[in-house]
């Protein structure tokens, strides 16, 4: 499961960040950004940065799928980038440093949400930026990475904050300069978007609610107060441990045998990289635990700091491996060719797997069915009468899908047309509805048209 180029159609969530970034190209106000589905009048689930940054981009180079993917490609390839190159710099150790890119590049849950417009993408440079700032006690790259964190995720900064005052724990002014920087970027954050919003918007205020109110308790306001959601602790272990089992098993195994490699290793170095990559996966792990909405990407920032203690896995692995063969893949791995053609294997390998395509990329939740239509309304040429209305109708399960690959594939993009699209929904209760996506406001028959 890669997030490659080769693939056609973003999945729910990239289609409504292209979609929004085009938004705010078109002349749509970042800090109030409004969906097109009834029951999401304003959309405030994460703050407008990274769609502000999809914007200029699209402005850039074009409006068209590359463009939108490039949104999460461009930051998250610094980011690895910027990870080799430090760990070659900081342990002269040119086959960690490589190994460590290999394994991101080789990792299919981390490539597909990497490399396209996912907000995990930014992350990956805000990650790297955190773990060099630990390792090497600069505030300044820490402070950095926590603004990384907090453009792209808001309160999710508070996690990595947390994972890094535990991590110097002993060392109490760092601890608590950790904290109020966490705090602050936060409050910068938010503060910003509040003060372009206008006082008067709800923007912010919509936003704490979803994203705080709604992940981790029972209450949905300061009236309905403040009861932790019931019983989801262990729903959380269970629905992340069968994730990583089912989609980075071998990863996370060269992770857990790294960690005991790491820890009997006399370089700090080593040892701290182990205790910084176990501190944030537990508390990641905690925190969405906690939480009352689980979703496999999540954990997506641990990848970072999995990886080089995962590479001293494989490589102990592989030493260890009694076979000619093997040990040759261990020498290979503690000594590679030469730096200069690392990174041009590596490139080559990125280039690789992104052209491998992903097995989803064709079926329905891929937005397969709204780039047909654009297809079949762009061969229409001008509506014939017959052809005045075109609906599409989903169950309550497709409403936030739908809206997301509308945004996208119908309103504004290259891939179609601006068409005219209405949201109308039946029933009275959201989890009840159904909605029909309409163009011009009229039923019709389909087979007259198609």
């Amino acid at each position: 499961m890669s997030g490659s180029l080769k693939n056609t159609g973003l999945f729910a969530d990239p289609a409504l960040y292209a979609g929004l970034s085009q938004k705010i190209l078109n002349g749509s106000s970042p800090w109030n950004l409004s969906g097109e589905f009834f029951f999401k009048p304003l959309y405030a689930d994460h703050p407008p940065y990274f769609f502000i940054w999809g914007s200029w981009l699209m402005g850039l180079i074009g409006t068209h799928e590359i463009s939108a993917r490039l949104m999460g490609i461009l930051p998250a390839l610094l980011g690895i980038l910027l990870l080799v190159r430090g760990l070659f710099y900081r342990s002269k150790d040119l086959g960690l440093a490589v190994g460590t890119g290999f394994l991101l590049l080789t990792w299919g849950h981390f490539t597909r949400y990497t490399f396209s417009p996912y907000l995990e993408a930014p992350l990956v440079l805000g990650s790297v930026l955190l773990l060099f700032g630990a390792l090497d006690k600069n505030y300044i790259k820490i402070s950095l990475g926590l603004l990384v964190f907090a453009f792209s995720k808001g309160v999710l900064v508070l996690i990595p904050a947390g994972a890094l005052s535990l991590y110097f724990l002993r060392d109490r002014p760092r601890f608590f300069i950790i904290g109020f920087t966490a705090l602050g970027a936060l409050a910068l954050s938010l503060g910003l978007w509040q003060i372009f919003a206008g006082t008067e918007s709800l923007a912010v205020q919509t936003y704490i609610q979803k994203q705080v109110l709604r992940s981790f308790f029972e209450g949905r306001s300061l009236e309905e107060g403040f009861a932790p959601a019931k019983g989801s602790f262990f729903q959380g272990l269970l629905f992340y441990g069968s994730n990583i089992a089912r989609y980075s098993l071998p990863w996370f195994l060269l992770w857990v045998f790294g960690l005991r490699t790491a820890f009997k290793d006399t370089n700090l170095l080593i040892k701290n990289l182990a205790k910084l990559s176990l501190w944030m996966t537990l508390c990641f792990l905690v925190a969405f635990s906690v939480s009352a909405i689980h979703l496999p990407h999540y954990l997506h920032p641990v990848y970072m700091f999995w990886a080089p203690v995962g590479f001293l896995g494989l490589r102990r692995f592989c030493q260890k491996l009694p076979t000619t063969i093997a040990q040759k893949l261990g020498a290979f791995f503690s000594k590679p060719l030469s730096y200069s053609l690392s990174f041009v294997l590596l490139g080559i390998l990125f280039v690789a797997v992104q052209l491998v395509g992903d097995p989803q990329s064709s079926g329905p939740n891929r937005g397969g069915d709204f780039m047909r239509l654009v297809q079949t309304v762009n061969r229409l040429g001008p509506l014939s009468t017959a052809c005045q209305g075109l609906e599409i109708e989903g169950n309550q399960n497709d409403q936030y899908r739908a809206e997301s690959y509308a945004l996208w594939y119908l309103r504004g993009s290259k891939l179609g047309r601006d068409l005219p699209i209405q949201f109308v929904t039946e029933g009275t209760q959201s989890d009840q509805a159904k909605m029909r996506l309409t163009l011009k406001g009229e039923k019709f028959d389909p087979s007259v048209c198609f």
